[in-house]
């Protein structure tokens, strides 16, 4: 950062576009008159009659506007995220915010629709997802959603067998909500009792809606379909860096201009980068309704969106659409508003 100094340093920072936060680029002072100068010589104008001062005087040429200082983007730290299936990007990084540009995924935990029981590829209208990302094979293989199929069969016998026969498989519910805790051992799913939602299994997120409410009630955790909300990889590059959940951020789609404040609402693997809720794709695509199964749920991703999460100050519960925009809003304000944000947009370009 470069401060008011020597007139190299003025004079560079003023070439150079340089953005200043905390002090003024001066301009550099006018000479003047040595105490011991000898004055010039009186011009000849000087011996004109007196008569020429009573012309009237030419008004002063209006001032001219500096032109503005441009934003500082001020995010000095950075570090590479490689990616399963959007490469490796840059993340920017500082005390107050973190910033990085991915293609956008579609995360479903949390809708009362994500998961059902009987519908595990998420192909027949039930469900908008296939289970082989919410679970995992634990016995007697393990099986994750790299053999999507296979782990699908076992997933059925268990199912068939109650969950908790001696000799049915192991299914570890990462991403579904069990009646105890999980660990070791077969668990017991929670099944949706709403008459609007009857059958579907319990989708859970990281950040809760309401705690108040127990495990197996849907309305414990954050509604993918009815707020905006984005997830976090895993690892120290986040978590180390400020970004929590309940953490607010700004997502937007820099070609059409859409753009919508969330929350970070759950925790996902450390190789993604540039997940959000149903709620936040729909937003970034102008989609008017929610998809019906997991192969429309393809077409609301979105390409090239930047993420500026707001670090150091979660967003407590109550959530809504209402709230966040509100709290989005003040923390943009803070931090510097649309000016800064386009600064950092730009060292990603």
């Amino acid at each position: 950062m470069f401060r008011t100094g020597s007139a190299a340093v003025t004079v560079a920072a003023i070439l150079l576009g340089a953005c200043v936060q905390d002090g003024a680029i001066a301009p550099e002072p006018a000479p003047q008159a040595a105490a011991d100068a000898v004055p010039e010589p009186a011009s000849a104008s000087a011996a004109e009659p007196a008569a020429a001062m009573d012309a009237p005087a030419q008004p002063a040429a209006p001032a001219t506007a500096a032109d503005p200082e441009p934003a500082c983007c001020a995010l000095n730290g950075s570090f590479d995220h490689v990616t399963r299936n959007d490469g490796t990007r840059r993340v920017i990084f500082g005390e107050d915010g973190l910033m990085f540009r991915s293609d956008y995924a579609v995360n479903t935990d949390g809708a009362p629709t994500s998961y059902h029981p009987d519908d595990p590829w998420g192909s027949s209208g039930l469900a908008i997802n296939t289970v082989c990302n919410g679970v995992d094979i634990a016995a007697p293989e393990e099986v994750d959603y790299s053999q999507c199929k296979k782990l699908i069969d076992y997933f059925a016998q268990a199912r068939d067998a109650g969950w908790t026969g001696a000799d049915s498989p192991i299914v570890n519910f990462y991403g579904i909500a069990t009646k105890s805790d999980t660990g070791e051992g077969r668990h017991q799913p929670c099944i949706n009792d709403d008459p609007a939602y009857k059958g579907y299994f319990v989708s859970t997120t990281s950040q809760l809606a309401d705690p108040s409410r127990g495990r197996c009630d849907q309305g414990r955790y954050l509604n993918s379909l009815d707020l905006p909300f984005i997830i976090r990889p895993r690892g120290a590059n986040f978590s180390g860096n400020g970004v929590d959940v309940g953490d607010l951020a700004l997502v937007m789609d820099p070609a059409s201009g859409r753009q919508t404040f969330a929350i970070v609402g759950d925790i996902g693997p450390s190789w993604g980068l540039g997940e959000g809720s149903v709620y936040v794709s729909r937003a970034l695509t102008g989609k008017a309704t929610n998809p019906k199964t997991r192969k429309e749920v393809y077409g609301y991703g979105a390409r090239n969106v930047l993420t500026l999460v707001f670090t150091g100050a979660p967003m407590k519960p109550p959530y809504t659409p209402e709230r966040i925009e509100a709290a989005g809003k003040a923390a943009l304000e803070r931090f510097g508003g649309q000016d800064r944000f386009n600064a950092c947009a730009a060292e990603l370009d």
